[in-house]
């Protein structure tokens, strides 16, 4: 059973009254009063209906049709101009409307015109007392969900009616919104992307390279090669805990940091930790970042580091692969956090230093195996003999067949650096 309400024209005052549709019985009084006590404890959720029609006659007929078919809560409002419409559209919840075309003050389609303009979200179900397809085309061109001839009506249609129309405006606003959404992200990504080195440096006696997927449509994850004051070469790998926009920014953040400091700081550590104080100051501990921070020296052919929760890995042919290891908890957490450097770690023709984050070894497969270190160590290790670039790719290529075309579950990021010959 639903609630009816008539509006005069100067609802500013609020003086309404309610009026319930005929008969009346018992259950429905029930109804209303279990809703009345309802009301303090939840959500109003009974659909609401504005109609607008200057008919006494039709108003009841849409009344009754209403009452009779419909099978949940709803509250239907009646107001007889467009100009009143509009006043209550500023201050009250409306699911839909339901709008007479042949008002005296607005015919045609210049009341529709106005309320949608008023509110282009709602779903506005066109009323005629005579079937005009010319009119019903340019009503429902101009964004009416809906045309329907009154003397046509039944009490099955006009259901249908408002209940299509209400779902097709709230999935046409959803797309609508994801939309937007959708292009702010690109938006961000496209911006995150141009903070990615857009090639590696040449560097004699070194082939350098790095990937990055995120697992979003921005990622928490970056890699980075700093041309640093003394000749030296800072080579950067960071994951920022979660991933997604708030990730990102968070990661432009490290970046900006990390680059500044190292205009006026020479230890990998001491520059890792002014990056720790200011992180924790900005994320009150709530996020953290794992990084390694590599220092190569290129004619010395050597490098010294520092990891913030990060380890690396030293390869060659004939040898196990060396653990680089963290030397510090990751940056954020701890605002007195000194992270050590260490080092130097001298560098031979044909070694590769290479570093990835969490995403690769915590790859998944549908069986819920994870790929791991060692796994990841062994595809390394088997194309030591290949370019940089290509060691990344496949890497990253046996991480995506191991999880069988799943969607990343975290960012994956790789930077390799193969010392070659002199």
């Amino acid at each position: 059973m639903g609630q009816f309400c008539q509006f005069p024209a100067d609802i500013g005052r609020v003086r309404t009254r309610r009026v319930q549709c005929q008969p009346c019985c018992r259950r429905a009084s029930q109804r209303r009063r279990v809703a009345s006590s309802r009301d303090l404890l939840v959500p109003d959720l009974a659909v609401n209906i504005l109609l607008v029609d200057d008919s006494a006659e039709d108003v009841s007929l849409i009344r009754g049709l209403l009452d009779r078919r419909w099978d949940g809560d709803f509250r239907m409002t009646h107001v007889e101009d467009v100009a009143t419409a509009l006043d209550f559209l500023a201050h009250q919840r409306i699911d839909a409307i339901l709008l007479d075309l042949t008002l005296k003050d607005t015919p045609g389609l210049s009341g529709f015109l106005q309320l949608y303009a008023k509110a282009p979200h709602l779903p506005v179900i066109v009323l005629s007392g005579h079937h005009d397809d010319s009119l019903a085309m340019k009503a429902v061109q101009a964004g009416a969900q809906d045309y329907l001839v009154k003397s046509q009506l039944t009490d099955e249609l006009l259901v249908r009616s408002v209940r299509y129309g209400i779902e097709r405006a709230g999935r046409e606003h959803a797309e609508e919104a994801l939309r937007m959404t959708t292009a702010k992200f690109r938006v961000a990504r496209d911006i995150q992307r141009r903070l990615f080195p857009a090639r590696a440096p040449t560097v004699p006696g070194y082939d350098l390279a790095g990937l990055t997927s995120p697992a979003d449509e921005t990622g928490g994850d970056f890699y980075d090669y700093i041309p640093l004051a003394d000749g030296r070469i800072g080579l950067v790998v960071a994951d920022v805990s979660n991933h997604g926009l708030g990730s990102a920014l968070l990661m432009a953040e490290t970046r900006a940091y990390l680059r500044a400091l190292v205009l006026s700081q020479n230890d990998a550590g001491e520059i890792l930790g002014h990056v720790n104080r200011i992180l924790a100051t900005d994320t009150a501990g709530r996020h953290f970042v794992t990084l390694f921070f590599a220092q190569l020296d290129p004619e010395k052919r050597q490098l010294h580091y520092a990891g913030a929760g990060h380890a690396a890995y030293l390869l060659s042919a004939n040898a196990a692969p060396r653990l680089l290891e963290s030397t510090s908890l990751p940056l954020g957490i701890d605002e007195h956090l000194r992270v050590r450097c260490e080092g130097p770690v001298k560098l031979s023709p044909g070694q590769v230093f290479f570093v990835c984050t969490d995403g690769v070894q915590e790859a998944q497969s549908p069986s819920r195996e994870m790929f791991g270190t060692q796994r990841a160590l062994a595809v390394v290790q088997e194309n030591l003999h290949r370019e940089a670039a290509e060691i990344a790719a496949r890497l990253y290529d046996a991480v995506r067949q191991h999880m069988a075309g799943a969607p990343l579950a975290d960012d994956v990021t790789v930077l390799v650096l193969k010392v070659l010959a002199e």
